[in-house]
């Protein structure tokens, strides 16, 4: 008998890891806002817009965290196919056991699938046509895998997973800068932006004047959220990228469930 109690078990504790790192997360964000301050230079000839929050988000710890729910969600990959493999007698190859997951055609070989090999036949065609490489892009299941494997074998044999901040910085209509005398139309204005990192004194935007400026008027606007970066620099939503990933392997897991069910009916 498969033990997919178990299975759905180790599951559940991913999600109560996840939930965990959204608890910490919201924490955060309630203790330790942060707001702009804007400041125009003694001389009046530039103005800056700085970071005022009293503590940097712990980014590292929040990477480890995630690393560690990925980690989970890999493994149960893993165990239901030991499981399934253990059900009826003791595999030939107990050390060769796992899931693969292959995002290209040409990799899926020997390596690949010795993995399922004692599987039951309908099982083992099952998890061939989860791979990525036979899925589009915009599947469920087969971006699920791929985004599950890129960032485990990250986590594991690279470099660990980079939480940061992604930011959009927008002025709105009524914002403006008040000279105290008029500007020449052909007047040079230079403008620094800097990427938001959510630290204090943090300064994200410098601008230079050809006048002396008389006043800011009107709001400056940061939305900031919390973002992983894979290898290749691409960005997902912390939490919005495991929520992605549980619901994949959520579907794996009740159909494997399923078929493994009808093969033994």
């Amino acid at each position: 008998m498969i033990d997919f109690e178990s299975i759905e078990r180790r599951y559940n504790w991913s999600k109560t890891r996840r939930a965990g790192l959204e608890r910490s997360i919201n924490y955060f964000k309630k203790n330790h806002p942060f707001f702009l301050k804007a400041d125009i230079a003694k001389d009046r000839l530039s103005w800056t817009l700085q970071v005022v929050t009293g503590k940097s988000p712990p980014l590292v710890d929040w990477g480890f965290w995630h690393a560690g729910i990925i980690h989970d969600l890999r493994s149960v990959l893993d165990n239901v196919v030991w499981m399934i493999a253990h059900s009826d007698q003791s595999p030939n190859h107990p050390d060769k056991l796992g899931f693969p997951i292959v995002t290209e055609a040409r990799r899926w070989g020997k390596s690949a699938t010795d993995k399922i090999a004692e599987l039951p036949e309908p099982c083992k065609d099952y998890i061939e046509r989860l791979q990525p490489y036979r899925r589009a892009q915009t599947d469920l299941i087969g971006s699920t895998l791929r985004l599950l494997h890129e960032l485990d074998i990250q986590n594991k044999h690279r470099a660990p997973v980079v939480v940061a901040v992604s930011a959009k910085q927008e002025m709105d209509n009524g914002f403006n800068v008040i000279y105290k005398e008029a500007l020449d139309p052909t007047a040079t204005i230079k403008i620094k932006p800097a990427h938001f990192q959510y630290q204090n004194g943090q300064v994200i935007w410098r601008q230079t004047a050809p006048k002396p400026i008389e006043r800011l008027v009107g709001n400056f606007e940061v939305n900031a959220h919390f973002v992983i970066k894979d290898k290749s620099g691409a960005e997902y939503p912390l939490l919005g990228s495991l929520d992605h990933i549980f619901s994949g392997c959520a579907e794996v897991l009740d159909t494997l469930k399923n078929v493994c069910s009808e093969t033994r009916n």
